[in-house]
């Protein structure tokens, strides 16, 4: 599931990592890199923020969800990440880029600014 590309996150001037998940979607994802985002908390379970282009979305989607997860929401062309599970299930379902290796705890704070980058 995951692969070999790393992706570092910079948050309130703290970094953690995730690693890239193999799909085509993921892939698509990396094109948009670096991004600057201004992130919203939801139901007190994930932090979102819209992207500025849409992808395409040729992966198939879960409905279920893991902490840690980085995924792409296509309704709003959003990519959420999961700090804690509330055990709902998203019925338009989600489609999984990549997992966070340590450190979520820092999207469970009130910061809202993220930089996604490829790691060398």
């Amino acid at each position: 599931m995951k692969n070999n590309t790393t992706i570092k996150l910079k948050i309130n001037n703290q970094e953690t990592t995730a690693h890239m998940i193999n799909n085509p979607t993921s892939d698509e994802f990396l094109q948009l890199l670096p991004l600057q985002l201004d992130l919203k908390d939801l139901f007190g379970r994930e932090k979102y923020a819209e992207l500025p282009s849409t992808l395409t979305a040729n992966t198939p989607r879960t409905s279920t969800y893991e902490v840690g997860y980085i995924a792409y929401y296509k309704p709003t062309n959003s990519i959420a990440i999961y700090y804690e599970d509330d055990h709902q299930e998203i019925p338009e379902g989600i489609i999984p880029l990549a997992i966070i290796d340590n450190n979520i705890d820092l999207f469970k704070e009130n910061n809202t600014h993220l930089t996604i980058e490829q790691s060398p």
